[in-house]
């Protein structure tokens, strides 16, 4: 045996305590047996999950390297749980054709997670799409938020469909008309107070009806990112009762546990698209996660420079870091029994890795990779941007006081982040169903 890792007395997401026997990079053995060949971690008093997997994620590198890169993002990523990260197109150059993904994929070699690449959608990149290859999924601007293109016509968007059902790829989009966007742009002042207001809800309403007419219509996989209002977890949950069952959703960490308060005291390190909302939709994602209504939870982490998030509201760029916080935030849900640490693991690792098929990830199996997570679930800590690891310092949840931390995170079999130390494997391209 080349390299043999044993869990031992750990509990699972169900409450049953198990041994994990690990022999190079996969799961061999789950059950009550003691072994003590290899390494030995003794996990009493510990949770054993699958490894988070991110499907949302901007990881920058290339020409906004300063921002962020694929080593400082990877390890922000392991020192959360995480042990895979989907990139955004909006990169510099940005992913909308093969030449591109070729050079993302190159500065992806210096991850220590596993990655993968969201493809870009524009009005003529169809040729590019079908070349396109292994992808996650076609991502959709339906508004500018950095991404440097914009589908909004509703023929484009119907093509798109249809592409993708020919490619059996989800289509993921960022729901807002940049049309309407811009229509409240003209209305309100230009501060972080009325952000919400000028990238109104409205503008995300419309959207969300599009696409999910055009989903029945098509029955093509819909993957909507980032829901932030009470009317469009109306609109999912409806469309999900009539059995629509390729109609899927995400949350994220900020619209879940912020309100548009915060932005009194974060400022601009609280502006982000769509905008963090009031707590009438916060409360509505909250329930939507307790119903079954919400898939999955991506963090749309979005790292940039302090200088330019320190800028006036109006060039100060949208988007903050969220690999480090996504699990201990979550698990305050867990903590107040709003979900059960079985729900957690379905909403962070095994729902995104059955929607996007990856292949032998995302559950705890003999036979699947060793992406594992273990969680010290009473453990205090408190949210101090300055030591991340991400290049962003800086977070609207500074100074919040948070209960339950990945100690270990696990990734091909390797121990990646263990004990507040990080060991630089390299991490894989993954590889889908």
């Amino acid at each position: 045996m080349n390299n043999t890792l044993f869990l031992k007395n750990g509990h699972l997401a169900d409450g049953s305590k198990q041994n994990i026997l690990i022999e190079d990079d996969r799961i061999i053995y789950i059950g009550d047996k003691s072994f003590t060949m290899g390494q030995v971690i003794d996990c009493s008093g510990k949770t054993i999950i699958p490894g988070i997997i991110d499907v949302h994620t901007h990881i920058r590198d290339m020409g906004l390297a300063y921002k962020e890169d694929w080593f400082s993002a990877s390890r922000a990523a392991a020192s959360g749980g995480i042990t895979t990260i989907f990139d955004m197109p909006n990169t510099k150059p940005a992913t909308f054709d093969t030449a591109s993904l070729e050079e993302k994929r190159e500065a992806a070699k210096n991850s220590i997670v596993n990655y993968g690449y969201n493809f870009g959608v524009t009005e003529n990149n169809s040729g590019e799409i079908l070349k396109a290859t292994p992808i996650a999924s076609l991502k959709m601007f339906m508004a500018e938020s950095s991404s440097g293109y914009v589908v909004e016509d509703e023929n484009v968007v119907r093509r798109v469909f249809d592409l993708a059902k020919k490619i059996d790829k989800p289509v993921m989009v960022h729901a807002e008309l940049q049309s309407c966007v811009e229509s409240y742009e003209k209305r309100y002042a230009a501060t972080i107070q009325n952000h919400n207001k000028i990238r109104n809800p409205e503008c995300a309403i419309k959207a969300t009806e599009l696409l999910i007419r055009l989903a029945k219509e098509s029955r093509t996989k819909l993957y909507l990112a980032h829901i932030s209002l009470k009317e469009e977890i109306e609109m999912i949950r409806a469309a999900k009762k009539e059995g629509y069952s390729n109609i899927f959703c995400e949350a994220t960490p900020h619209h879940l546990f912020l309100d548009e308060s915060i932005l009194s005291v974060a400022g601009n390190y609280g502006k982000v698209n769509p905008p963090i909302r009031t707590i009438a939709d916060t409360k509505a994602i909250k329930q939507a996660i307790m119903d079954g209504t919400v898939d999955t939870i991506g963090t749309d982490h979005a790292p940039h420079g302090l200088e330019e998030k320190n800028k006036n509201y109006h060039v100060a760029p949208s988007g903050f870091p969220g690999l480090e916080t996504s699990l201990g935030l979550m698990m305050q849900l867990v903590h107040s029994g709003k979900i059960s640490m079985q729900k957690l693991t379905e909403l962070m690792s095994v729902n995104p890795a059955s929607i996007f098929k990856i292949k032998d990830r995302g559950a705890l199996k003999p036979g699947a990779y060793a992406d594992i997570c273990i969680v010290e679930p009473n453990l205090k800590w408190t949210v101090k941007a300055g030591k991340f690891y991400s290049k962003a310092k800086y977070s609207p949840y500074e100074g919040m006081a948070l209960k339950g931390r990945a100690i270990t995170t696990i990734i091909n079999g390797n121990i990646v982040w263990h004990q507040n130390n990080i060991n630089e494997i390299k991490g894989r391209e993954i590889e889908f169903a």
